[in-house]
């Protein structure tokens, strides 16, 4: 498969019985086959337990830069972000799907990084139910600001407020390449914080206060 420019692995789970050694060899076995894709270009990680904690020993077999890079509904480590923000070839990433990661309790700086390394070159980004909130998404403001082809921003199901929300819009409204932008309803929409109720007057409310916003910037056609 040396020619192989295209790699999905999707639902790899590991039995309670295995031991760590055992674990340990299944990785070993994985990523010597890892090297043979000389060519690969689109990698897609989703639902694969044996990537916790072991980022460095997976990708560190990549001979190329990737173009795609998707790591979804996954369990990583900060360790691991430091790995892919630090490490990773990004000179010709495109696309980062990082859809359904928990990055609650993680850090922002490793994202941070990342985003700015690929800032020359990225055109669609997925940040959907990530856990982020309003501390974690300020961070990286300036380093989506800094995305120049950035084309899609996908980040719904965060938990938002309404002042972090139209510090992002600030943030991207001067990429000119910047044509879809999928956000969450900022925490002023909700009936009650607790139980995920939106109400839709508030809601509405919510909506034309980003329109107007956009209109005194100059971008009416933005929302």
């Amino acid at each position: 498969m040396g020619n192989l420019r295209r790699f999905l692995l999707s639902h790899v789970f590991m039995s309670s019985h295995t031991t760590l050694e055992q674990e340990e060899h299944c990785v070993s076995l994985f990523t010597s086959q890892f090297r043979r894709l000389s060519c690969l270009q689109e990698l897609y990680l989703h639902d694969v337990s044996i990537l916790k904690g072991r980022m460095d020993q997976i990708l560190s077999c990549l001979k190329t830069p990737l173009e795609t890079l998707s790591i979804t509904s996954c369990m990583l480590l900060e360790s691991d972000l430091r790995y892919l923000s630090q490490h990773l070839n990004v000179s010709q990433l495109k696309v980062l799907n990082l859809w359904r990661l928990n990055l609650t309790n993680i850090r922002s700086g490793p994202l941070q990084l990342l985003l700015e390394r690929a800032s020359p070159t990225l055109q669609d980004l997925y940040l959907d139910d990530c856990g982020i909130m309003d501390s974690q998404l300020k961070d990286l403001l300036p380093a989506l600001s800094h995305c120049s082809q950035l084309m899609t921003l996908s980040f719904c199901e965060n938990t938002i407020s309404m002042t972090v929300q139209k510090d992002l819009l600030r943030h991207t409204i001067r990429l000119s390449k910047l044509n879809c932008m999928l956000y969450p309803a900022p925490l002023e929409s909700y009936e009650e914080k607790s139980n995920n109720i939106i109400d839709l007057g508030l809601l509405a409310q919510v909506h034309a206060g980003l329109k107007h916003m956009l209109q005194e910037l100059g971008h009416p056609g933005m929302f």
